[in-house]
């Protein structure tokens, strides 16, 4: 009812003063450019820290998330209250679950970016978290379709003399390394990332210093999920 997402939306808002302290806010806001790089935990963030010093820190706040985000689409009205990791980011992110957003509306962050491992964990919270901004704030992904993104990071990397191979899932690598097989040729070093804690500070750089190439862009188009 009305009623009952009043009292959500009152509940769920925290006072400026409950902003975690590991939230890196970005220099400057309602740019229509910034970005809130939303972390797996602080190894995570700590790339993004890293990363975030080489494009600089004026467009990009960083905030790294505690655990798995809960299952907003199933949450009870006691369960969204309570949860600490969702007032965080409603916080962080100045959205009001009561308001309509429009195209014309200027926003702290235009832009949710998604930095987590490329293991079913990782792609689990990039899921849990699509669905926190679809379940609670499906106006802004109506009015800003291209709000949420993810930073693809690789899963494998070879290199060969000169020569360097980033693999984002383990099936392309699979088949890259059954073709180089068949065809005799070396496989040279191969580099597994477990998480993004084994990332180098250098290529965490290298990274975020190319970054138009590993971020993605998660388009919202059509009616949402449960209009349909």
């Amino acid at each position: 009812s009305r009623n009952a997402d009043k009292q959500i939306a009152k509940a769920i808002k925290p006072k400026s003063r409950d902003v975690p302290a590991k939230y890196e806010k970005a220099r400057k806001l309602r740019t229509g450019r910034a970005a809130l790089i939303v972390t797996e935990g602080d190894s995570a963030q700590n790339v993004a820290t890293v990363g975030v010093g080489v494009v600089g820190r004026d467009d990009y706040g960083i905030f790294p998330i505690r655990g798995k985000l809960i299952n907003t689409l199933n949450a009870s009205k006691k369960q969204l209250i309570a949860n600490q990791e969702v007032r965080n980011l409603i916080s962080i992110l100045n959205l009001d679950t009561e308001r309509t957003y429009t195209a014309a509306d200027k926003l702290d962050y235009n832009h949710l970016i998604i930095l987590s491992d490329q293991d079913p964990d990782g792609s689990h919270i990039r899921g849990l978290l699509i669905l926190f901004i679809h379940t609670l704030f499906p106006s802004v992904l109506e009015a800003f379709p291209n709000f949420v993104r993810v930073f693809a990071t690789p899963l494998v990397r070879a290199s060969h003399g000169s020569q360097t191979w980033s693999f984002f899932n383990d099936l392309d690598f699979r088949e890259w390394r059954a073709a180089r097989v068949a065809a005799k040729l070396p496989l040279g070093m191969i580099k597994y990332y477990k998480g993004l804690g084994a990332l180098s500070n250098a290529f965490a750089k290298t990274l975020f210093a190319d970054m138009d190439k590993h971020v993605v862009t998660l388009m919202f188009r059509g009616t949402p999920c449960s209009e349909s």
